[in-house]
């Protein structure tokens, strides 16, 4: 099990989708690969309709099993198979047990990937490993937010070279914040009183 944690803006979610893409689109020895994003309100039902649907579990089966049914037949699939699940934006202790996850474990050789705000969740969460997002350094910031503005305009006056420097210093190496405030800047061409427009 394994937590990465770190605020808002900071790439987690960019993170899990490459995670994502990379486990689905290459063999990597995992039979199964779940994604999700849970947020704030976790809704425990999606979670199993999730997994379920990636189990090929029938939805006429499905809607006829009570909650324990459903987590015994979850439990059961995934016990059979080799899975990755990945959740993005957990924000409070989740109990895998209830929902029909079985804990991943050196022997069943599963993974279990999430993100979340803190890492006071990875703690109530038990997790074998725990990672802190970095945010991008200064020079990686300014790349990242040239490369969503476009050099051309960057360099087209000296003062708003000069104001790309200073918005991606004020991002704090986010980069949402950079991908955002760079798109939202590329048809501005002319610095007025110290200001993009």
């Amino acid at each position: 099990m394994i937590g990465l944690y770190e605020i808002g803006g900071v790439g987690k979610t960019a993170l899990m989708k490459r995670i994502n893409e990379e486990l689905c689109c290459t063999n990597h020895g995992f039979n199964v690969v779940i994604w999700m994003v849970v947020s704030k309100q976790v809704n425990q039902d999606r979670i199993q309709d999730v997994t379920r649907k990636m189990l090929d579990i029938e939805d006429n089966s499905w809607k006829g099993w009570s909650w324990d049914e459903r987590i015994h037949h979850l439990c059961e699939g995934l016990n059979m198979k080799k899975f990755v699940l990945l959740i993005d934006d957990l924000w409070w202790r989740l109990d895998l047990s209830k929902i029909g996850v079985p804990r991943p474990s050196p022997n069943n050789g599963s993974k279990f990937v999430f993100t979340t705000w803190w890492n006071q969740v990875c703690d109530q969460m038990v997790v074998d490993k725990t990672f802190k997002i970095q945010s991008l350094t200064p020079k990686e910031a300014l790349e990242l937010f040239e490369n969503n503005v476009s050099k051309s305009i960057i360099y087209s006056h000296l003062d708003i070279l000069e104001l790309t420097k200073d918005i991606a210093r004020e991002c704090e190496g986010l980069p949402l914040a950079l991908i955002i405030v760079g798109r939202a800047m590329v048809s501005k061409r002319i610095p007025l009183s110290g200001n993009m427009c």
